[in-house]
C-alpha cells in the first residue's frame, strides 16, 4: 500500500515535479485549484507578500513563486521533515530569494506585512476511515484536523482576521461548507466565496475580511 509518490521520490503538481519524503504529505491536484484561486486574487490585487500556513512539500509557496516572481512569501510549518523537504524543492525551483520558511505554529511570530494567507491545513476529522496507503503511511498531523475536523480551520480564519490581513484562501474538505460558512458569518467578514474541487465537491473557500 506504499504510495508510489514515496516510492520514487517525486510527484507531479502544476506544470512540474516536486521532491516527495515520507512524513510528509503528499502534494493532491485539488491543491492545483487552490494555487489558481489564491493567484487569481494576488494578481487582481497586485500582492507582493503574503503567508503561506502549512508549507508542507512547498508546493504552493514554489508555485506562487514561480507564477509572480516580485512575491514575498513567508511559510510556516511545525514539521522539520515538512521544512526540510520544502527547502529541497524550493532549491529544485531557484526561488530561494522569495521563500522564506519559519517553523511555527499557524502564523504565530511572523513578522510580514501580508496582504494575504493561503493554506492547506489538515482538516480530516479524527473518526473518518481513510483508504490504507493513506492511513498507514502519510503524517496524521497533515491529515487530521481535530474531532470535528474544521477545529483548525476555524483557528487560522480567527488568526488572519486577529492580524488584519485581508485575504485568506483556504482548502478544506468538501462537507464544511455550511460549517465554515455559519462561522465566518458569525464573527463577520466582508465577503466569503467557495470553490469546488474536479469532482464537483466543495474544496474552498476566499474570504475577505476588511
Amino acid at each position: 500500500h506504499e504510495p508510489y509518490e514515496y516510492i520514487v521520490g517525486e510527484v507531479s503538481f502544476y506544470d512540474t515535479y516536486l521532491y516527495t519524503a515520507p512524513n510528509v504529505l503528499i502534494a493532491r491536484p485539488e491543491t492545483e485549484i487552490l494555487v489558481e484561486q489564491a493567484a487569481r486574487i494576488i494578481e487582481r490585487e497586485k500582492m507582493t507578500k503574503v503567508i503561506e500556513v502549512g508549507v508542507g512539500s512547498g508546493a504552493i509557496a514554489v508555485m506562487l513563486a514561480r507564477k509572480f516572481p516580485d512575491l514575498q512569501i513567508v511559510a510556516t510549518d511545525i514539521s522539520e521533515d515538512a521544512l526540510a523537504l520544502a527547502r529541497r524543492n524550493i532549491a529544485r525551483h531557484g526561488v530561494e530569494d522569495q521563500i522564506t520558511l519559519k517553523k511555527t505554529s499557524v502564523i504565530d511570530g511572523v513578522q510580514l506585512d501580508a496582504e494575504m494567507v493561503v493554506s492547506n491545513p489538515p482538516y480530516i476529522a479524527a473518526d473518518f476511515l481513510l483508504e490504507e496507503n493513506v492511513f498507514s503511511y502519510e503524517p496524521h498531523t497533515a491529515l487530521f484536523g481535530g474531532d470535528r475536523g474544521d477545529e483548525l480551520l476555524k483557528q487560522i480564519v480567527l488568526d488572519v482576521k486577529e492580524k488584519e490581513i485581508k485575504w485568506l484562501a483556504c482548502e478544506m474538505g468538501y462537507d464544511q461548507k455550511e460549517s465554515i460558512a455559519s462561522f465566518v458569518k458569525e464573527i463577520g467578514v466582508q465577503s466569503v466565496e467557495f470553490y469546488k474541487d474536479f469532482s464537483g465537491l466543495d474544496r474552498g473557500f476566499i474570504i475577505e475580511f476588511i
